[in-house]
C-alpha cells in the first residue's frame, strides 16, 4: 500500500492538518506556520482512532472538520474537533472514496 498524504487548510494559513497513511494507520499532524520569525513545525496529533488497515483517507472539503478512512470494515467518519467517530458506514470493498464539493455526500466505489 502507497502512503498518501492530504492536507486541509483551516480557517488560516496558521493552522493546517494533514493525514498521512502508514502500515501503522492514518496518523494527522498539525502544520504551525503562526509566527513568521519561526521554522514551520509539524506535529503529530495524537488520540485519534486507530485503523490499522485503513486504505484511504480524505478530510472534508470546505473547512476540513471530518476526516473520512477507508479500512477493511468500511468507511469511519472522525470528528476533528473531538477526536471521536461520528458514523461507521459497513462496506467492504471499497477502492474510492471523494466528498461532494458542498459536503452534502460522499462517494464512495467498491470492487
Amino acid at each position: 500500500m502507497p502512503n498518501q498524504y492530504e492536507y486541509k487548510e483551516h480557517k488560516t494559513l496558521q493552522h493546517l492538518k494533514l493525514v498521512a497513511l502508514s502500515n501503522r494507520g492514518p496518523h494527522i499532524f498539525s502544520l504551525n506556520c503562526s509566527n513568521p520569525n519561526q521554522t514551520e513545525s509539524l506535529v503529530r496529533d495524537d488520540g485519534y482512532p486507530e485503523y490499522l488497515t485503513a486504505e484511504l483517507a480524505r478530510f472534508s472539503p470546505i473547512h476540513g472538520q471530518t476526516l473520512a478512512v477507508v479500512d477493511n470494515v468500511g468507511i469511519h467518519l472522525v470528528d476533528i474537533a473531538t477526536k471521536q467517530e461520528r458514523l461507521v458506514i459497513q462496506r467492504k470493498g471499497i477502492i474510492a472514496l471523494e466528498w461532494s464539493p458542498k459536503e452534502s455526500y460522499l462517494l464512495s466505489c467498491e470492487k
